[in-house]
């Protein structure tokens, strides 16, 4: 089987090469940053949920993540009026410390550099190629090439992992709008436009501030009403969830047809990946846009909805939500099952 180019050492990218080291597949990391560790000043926080923790167990990684992660026992959503001037009131929480009984693992808080931080210090620095920005991508017959800025050439499979605005997905829809084979869909610029300012303390004196001393994460979600409220974007530990089921798919995938020389079998192995992943990536989508409209709801009507969704939900809803989103759970196949 080629060589396997991931282009993007983001957290996802990072996954699926730490996967592929583990089953002896080759591959080479192309990032466009010039260096290979985040500063731990900047970013935000990531959850990771019991989802994904039987995979990161796999992989040997649980361990260490304990020693720079906090459990997480609730999330708790905040409201304040703009302009009011007022401080934040407590609209509700959502109790989550049942994960553990329930599915074996807390959820896990951790800053986005210390994650980012320690994936990267399980890919071997030679396969992990800095300051590599790939301006095009092309296939000619079987064999797939991205060229990057520096004039330096990769040939293999490649796996676009370079985010939303992605060079690879750039270049493919380029080849394909020029053969004519861009659904009309992907001809329109990118809907909605984000701007995200994230900041973090100085370390905190947990006798001025208690809630740093205790063994447990207690989430918060500022919400801002008003007439022209800001949109929340939650996404519940999505980002690193979604990024594992991509990743153990993909490497789950490409082990098992890493003895077949022919493309065939490969190609129909990642077109039966791409038809279940479409469906589950949907619906996770439209389930964060659906929560984020609940939390950015103005008037009187968004307050009473999530007063009644944070304050009065039974719990047996909560099991039967977690129940579903816990009952598939991405996994190596090439690596001992974790139960």
């Amino acid at each position: 089987m080629d060589k396997v180019i991931i282009v993007g050492g983001g957290l996802g990218g990072l996954l699926l090469a730490i996967l592929l080291e583990r089953a002896s597949i080759e591959y080479v990391v192309l990032e466009r940053s010039p260096v290979a560790k985040m500063p731990l000043e900047g970013g935000g926080a990531i959850s990771l949920t019991s989802q994904i923790q039987p995979l990161l167990q796999q992989l040997g990684l649980l361990p260490l993540l304990k020693d720079v992660t906090k459990p997480v026992s609730r999330v708790t959503v905040l409201e304040v009026l703009q302009g009011s001037g007022r401080q934040p009131t407590v609209c509700g929480a959502i109790h989550s410390a049942f994960s553990l009984s329930r599915y074996g693992y807390y959820s896990l808080a951790i800053s986005r550099p210390e994650l980012y931080n320690l994936l990267v210090d399980q890919v071997p620095a030679e396969k992990l190629l800095l300051g590599k920005q790939v301006k095009d991508v092309f296939q000619d017959g079987d064999v797939a090439t991205c060229v990057c800025v520096d004039g330096s050439r990769h040939q293999g499979i490649i796996i676009g992992a370079d985010g939303a605005y992605s060079n690879v997905r750039l270049n493919l829809y380029r080849h394909l709008k020029g053969k004519a084979l861009l659904p009309p869909q992907d001809h329109a610029p990118m809907r909605f436009e984000y701007r995200a300012l994230v900041g973090m303390t100085k370390p905190l004196d947990p006798e001025r501030f208690p809630l740093v001393a205790e063994t447990h994460s207690d989430t918060r979600v500022l919400v801002s009403c008003g007439q022209r409220p800001y949109t929340a974007l939650p996404y519940g530990g999505q980002p690193m969830v979604q990024a594992g089921y991509d990743a153990a798919g993909l490497a789950n995938v490409l082990y098992t047809h890493s003895q077949d020389p022919s493309h065939h079998d490969l190609e129909a192995g990642l077109r039966s990946y791409e038809a279940a992943r479409r469906a589950e990536a949907r619906h996770a989508v439209e389930s964060s846009h659906e929560f984020g409209r609940l939390l950015s709801r103005p008037g009187w009507i968004g307050k009473v909805l999530r007063y009644l969704v944070l304050n009065c939900i039974p719990q047996f809803l909560l099991h039967s939500l977690g129940d579903r989103l816990n009952r598939d759970r991405p996994q190596a196949s090439f690596l001992p099952k974790v139960l």
